[in-house]
């Protein structure tokens, strides 16, 4: 992460850290998918896939929860309101991507976070800024090596953003027997690629073409025999 980087992230704890009781490890901005600043007049982003969350949030963890803080629409870095608060092992953070079109013209894909709730629907919404996906890192920081196929690992792949080839903006999503998918950045993983090259039949050449591609996509790269 740039100066920069660390100066907004500092910038989102500060405005969200008043509305929250335990002290803030990362903050994200958060919007409807298909919203951005520059949004065309009249449209506002897809709110049947938010879950009923407004248009704009902070979305932050600490130690123990997530909280949600309501952001102005027209200063999406301001925090308004504690919208809703939640124990981070009841909260699933996934990376996603999500197709989009100008009219009937594909145009890459968004980059997105499904979050899932024990009490409320999931809310899949687009971040505003790289360093929102810090929120998704610090989940995982702590066991950044964790998988191997004794987890019930059954699939790898590499997701990439079209912001370009650096390593804050690949990230290996990790998928389980049980549904869950972590992701750890490509940064953060060094001892997990080790790894995750001795799988048999991982695809080493994929790796290479994905990490260097300057294009956003998710690029498989190894499947596991099937669960009994």
């Amino acid at each position: 992460m740039n100066f920069l980087q660390r100066r907004r992230t500092g910038l989102l704890i500060k405005r969200a850290q008043p509305f929250v009781d335990e002290p803030l490890v990362a903050v994200g901005n958060f919007t409807w998918l298909g919203n951005s600043m520059g949004a065309q007049p009249g449209m506002r982003g897809r709110a049947d896939l938010a879950g009923g969350l407004p248009e704009w949030t902070l979305i932050g963890t600490g130690a123990t929860r997530l909280h949600i803080v309501t952001s102005n629409n027209l200063n999406p870095d301001r925090g308004e309101e504690l919208f809703g608060s939640w124990p981070l092992d009841g909260v699933r953070v996934t990376e996603e991507t999500y197709g989009r079109k100008i009219g009937p013209v594909s145009a890459g894909a968004y980059r997105a976070a499904r979050f899932e709730f024990p009490d409320r629907p999931a809310a899949l919404l687009q971040p505003f800024g790289r360093q929102a996906f810090e929120l998704v890192a610090a989940r995982h920081a702590a066991n950044p090596d964790k998988p191997s196929l004794s987890d019930g690992l059954t699939r790898v792949a590499l997701m990439t953003t079209a912001d370009g080839p650096v390593s804050a903006d690949v990230f290996f999503l990790l998928s389980y027997g049980d549904g869950r998918t972590d992701t750890v950045p490509l940064g953060d993983g060094d001892k997990l690629l080790t790894r995750l090259q001795a799988l048999p039949g991982f695809d080493n050449e994929t790796f290479i073409k994905a990490v260097a591609a300057s294009e956003g996509g998710i690029s498989v790269l190894w499947t596991g025999p099937p669960l009994d």
